[in-house]
């Protein structure tokens, strides 16, 4: 399991994240710390390769803190060790707000 915090998912912005052993992503899994106004957050997730695992929705309306979203990736989910996924965030929202992703990777 890795972890990763996006400190403010109201801006625009990309994560690289390390792949230490080779395995699948099963599960990729968000929390915010505090409800988020304007728009939905949206995440995309893409393999070392810039295939996309597919896309995380952190939807505004309702959202509050410890609002848990979950994206199973089905294809392109595959990972090297030494390699990295990138997660790019739309910068939606209007409220300066935290986001912990949590990847689950089953090692092989």
């Amino acid at each position: 399991m890795l972890t990763v915090q996006f400190p403010d998912i109201s801006s625009a912005s990309n994560l690289y994240v390390p792949i230490p052993y080779a395995g699948t992503i099963t599960k990729i899994q968000s929390a915010l710390t505090a409800a988020i106004s304007g728009a939905d957050a949206v995440f995309t997730i893409t393999h070392s390769s810039g295939s996309s695992m597919g896309t995380l929705t952190i939807t505004q309306s309702g959202s509050a803190a410890g609002d848990v979203d979950i994206l199973t990736p089905s294809s392109n989910n595959t990972v090297t060790a030494g390699t990295f996924i990138k997660i790019a965030c739309n910068g939606g929202p209007s409220s300066h707000v935290e986001a912990c992703l949590v990847i689950c990777v089953d090692g092989s």
